[in-house]
């Protein structure tokens, strides 16, 4: 059997754990994402921000329609609140990416992707490379490395030379 039918079946018998990387990947980018959101809407400005617009709700509510002086106090209550609970789901955020990150890592060095050198072993150049060998793009497994790291180069060159277009 030569080199790229030997990979071809490589790829099919890890194409299982691809998928479970690529779900992972996408998880842990959202995760990420939400982790970042809760942090700031927990930092010190949005509390502050939160506090002067409810002190400014509270203010005309019971002014206009009450006719009761303001009650600062339910409206710290409220910030303080909605800050306590910002920050309770960025750290469930910090631990579901810990979680997922050493998922990431067993999956990354599962025995399935030996195959692949340890920086190619994400969802992206799997899935790529495995497209150069299946379509004929290449023959060898340096020959797909080669290609995906050029092919990668042009993406970047193209992306940084849009940016200098605009």
């Amino acid at each position: 059997m030569d080199e790229r039918n030997q990979l071809l079946a490589l790829i099919k018998s890890s194409q299982p754990t691809a998928q479970k990387l690529a779900d992972v990947e996408a998880e842990l980018m959202v995760s990420v994402a939400n982790a970042m959101k809760y942090q700031k809407k927990s930092s010190l400005g949005s509390c502050v921000k939160r506090t002067l617009i409810g002190f400014a709700l509270w203010s005309v509510v019971g002014v206009l329609f009450m006719d009761v002086p303001i009650i600062p106090p339910l409206g710290y209550a409220a910030v303080i609140g909605v800050s306590v609970l910002m920050k309770v789901k960025f750290k469930k955020c910090v631990k579901i990416n810990e979680e997922l990150s050493a998922k990431h890592e067993a999956l990354m060095s599962d025995p399935s992707l030996a195959w692949l050198p340890p920086d190619y072993r994400n969802s992206t150049a799997w899935e790529k490379i495995a497209g150069y060998l299946t379509n004929m793009r290449a023959d060898t497994l340096q020959d797909a490395l080669n290609l995906f790291e050029t092919e990668a180069h042009q993406e970047r060159m193209e992306s940084l030379a849009a940016m200098n277009v605009t």
